[in-house]
C-alpha cells in the first residue's frame, strides 16, 4: 500500500498518530484526576489501600497504577520522610 498510494498511507498514520495521542491523554488526566483527591502526604499503607481500591476501578494492575503515577511525576516518595507526596495537590 505504500508503495502504491504514499499519500494516504501517510494520512492514515498521521491520523492513527494523533488518535493515541490523544487516548493517551485521557487516560493520564483520569490518573491525574483520581489522584489530586488522595491527601497531599500519604504512608506506604494508605497509598497502598488508595491504589488497591482505585486500580481495578480503573483497569490497572495496583502496581501498574502506581508505577504510573511515579513515572508520570503525580506521587513522589520523600525517603527522609518516608512518606509520599500527592505532587497533584
Amino acid at each position: 500500500m505504500w508503495k502504491r498510494n504514499p499519500e494516504d498511507m501517510e494520512a492514515t498514520r498521521q491520523e492513527a498518530t494523533k488518535s493515541a495521542a490523544m487516548t493517551y491523554q485521557l487516560r493520564r488526566e483520569k490518573v491525574a484526576d483520581t489522584i489530586k483527591a488522595w491527601p497531599p502526604e500519604m504512608t506506604n499503607t494508605q497509598l497502598k489501600e488508595r491504589v488497591l481500591l482505585k486500580a481495578t476501578e480503573m483497569g490497572y494492575q495496583p502496581r501498574s497504577l502506581k508505577v504510573k503515577a511515579r513515572r508520570l511525576g503525580l506521587i513522589a516518595y520523600d525517603p527522609r520522610r518516608r512518606v509520599w507526596i500527592n505532587c497533584c495537590v
